[in-house]
């Protein structure tokens, strides 16, 4: 199966005391997706050189083989000067002074790929959510020392009509929660796509709602974090391909969900036709790219003039807007890998051992900030197998990546810049008031300057390890004049930067 990687996405309630703006609270900083600190102003032009390693900090009680399926998948939480994050592979959850490093606690919950994958978490109160991918289970465990709270999989809904889930249904993505309720995407092979309420303080579920109907083929999975939009009651999120026919209407559409009810108030498609599965993914590496066609950006909430809108990236390097009381596209702009487009700019999990992180837009004062990758050459057409054994270096040596400044208003670019030679746009990209921060499948992290895409500083893999396990998963976080990047693959580290007073 493949493993796209979506992270996060969270809102306090609005009873709940608003969270210090220095923070990086939630996945994306905020429920609208911002990717954004503005109170990040320590880290900036004048200073981001100057910054130096503060911290760093390694998994703690077992040992990792260069190689392990290990690492940090989400973005770093930041709340109340505690950092938490949960760990790929090794079922593991933690957290640390985030001035420091000291370990605060730490729990192992399950050991083992595919039965202690924790992909993504949510922080909210007293409480830590998160899901046990590929075992079906959501559990949420107490903030302050791990100690388990409650465990649900009533979401996992055998169907009649496809065969049976190997295992469970896999939440990708971070939860949300709004209304009391947390609310999570689900997807598995043979299987129908849903999106999950359940109770925030029981995990009693509240309402499922399944993106492809029972008459219809398998797929439409949720693979990224929805939006919120509390003054309509609404959530917004894309879907994936299809995984058989008939292909299902919701597929690879944006969708916008009453989060109390549940009911789909509108759909509208993306791509059509696009159906993805591992029949397609041996066909051909071409097959394999160019079918896995999703909209599984995390949505941003913005506004052009009086409407308000949601926009999302996709797979296809197109970033389309819709108005969000009609679904209707507002703009759109496409080919934005700028040569001959990389399907989901990764090739699938099992092919290349790394986890295809989405999160690759954000919105800011106007302007939506993209980084995507391409190739300078045609896709192999032949067998995945034949193809990984005849050149495996041709992703490396053919890949750039492309990062533009889009106006909001209708999608023209304001600049863009592109780095050649450079493979995988692994991680998000997130900023500050004057930076841009991305990194690549390497272990590399880019800071760049906002307002013209000039290169200001890397933040280079360790060069003593080997490549397969520097392959940075997700998007840092940003909090208090410091840097969390956090662990490659392999790795399952924490690194954070500060200006020298700190260290």
């Amino acid at each position: 199966m493949k493993l796209p990687i979506f992270s996060l996405s969270i809102l306090l309630l609005p009873l709940v005391v608003v969270a210090n703006p220095h923070d990086w609270p939630v996945h994306g900083h905020d429920g609208k997706h911002s990717f954004v600190n503005r109170q990040g102003n320590q880290i900036n032009k004048n200073t981001i050189n100057q910054l130096v390693k503060v911290w760093e900090a390694g998994p703690g009680f077992f040992t990792v083989t260069p190689g392990d399926l290990v690492g940090i998948t989400h973005d770093p939480i930041i709340k109340d000067d505690i950092v938490y994050y949960g760990d790929f592979g090794q079922g593991i959850l933690a957290a640390r002074n985030a001035k420091t490093g000291q370990l605060i606690w730490q729990q192992q919950y399950k050991q083992g790929f595919l039965t202690g994958t924790i992909l993504a978490i949510l922080v909210h109160n007293d409480k830590i959510y998160f899901a046990l991918s590929n075992t079906g289970e959501v559990r949420a465990v107490s903030r302050f020392d791990g100690s388990p709270i409650f465990t649900t999989s009533d979401f996992n809904v055998p169907d009649p009509n496809l065969p049976p889930i190997q295992g469970g249904t896999t939440v990708f993505a971070s939860p949300i929660i709004v209304d009391n309720k947390v609310i999570f995407g689900n997807s598995a092979e043979n299987t129908r796509g849903s999106l999950v309420a359940i109770d925030a303080q029981t995990g009693a579920k509240v309402w499922q709602t399944f993106i492809a109907q029972p008459n219809e083929g398998s797929g439409a999975g949720i693979w990224t974090s929805p939006a919120i939009d509390e003054d309509r009651g609404l959530i917004f999120v894309g879907s994936a391909n299809a995984g058989s026919e008939p292909v299902p209407a919701n597929a690879a559409s944006m969708l916008a969900i009453d989060y109390r009810t549940g009911a789909i108030v509108w759909s509208t498609l993306v791509h059509p036709n696009q159906i993805w599965n591992q029949s397609t993914r041996l066909e051909s590496y071409a097959t394999s790219l160019t079918s896995d066609i999703s909209v599984a950006g995390s949505p941003n909430l913005f506004s052009i003039g009086c409407d308000d809108v949601v926009g999302a990236f996709d797979k296809k390097s197109q970033y389309t807007v819709f108005n969000r009381d009609t679904g209707a596209i507002v703009w759109k702009r496409d080919n934005l890998a700028n040569g001959y487009v990389k399907g989901n700019h990764k090739t699938a999990y099992m092919s290349r051992s790394q986890l295809t992180g989405q999160e690759r837009q954000l919105y800011e004062d106007g302007i939506i900030y993209i980084v995507a990758e391409g190739l300078t050459e045609p896709i192999p057409t032949e067998p995945f197998s034949q193809f990984l054994a005849g050149d495996p270096n041709f992703i490396q040596a053919k890949s750039f990546l492309i990062v533009y400044a889009l106006n909001a208003t209708n999608g023209s670019t304001i600049w863009q810049k592109q780095f050649n030679g450079v493979s995988g746009v692994s991680t998000g990209i997130v900023a500050t008031k004057e930076l841009l921060f991305f990194g690549n499948s390497f272990g590399d992290v880019y800071a760049l300057d906002r307002t013209n895409g000039d290169l200001l500083r890397t933040f280079p893999r360790d060069p003593l390890l080997p490549l397969e396990v520097t392959q940075l998963q997700t998007q840092v976080s940003i909090s208090k004049g410091r840097l969390f990047i956090p662990g490659a693959q392999g790795l399952s580290n924490i690194q954070v930067w500060g200006l020298p007073e700190e260290a």
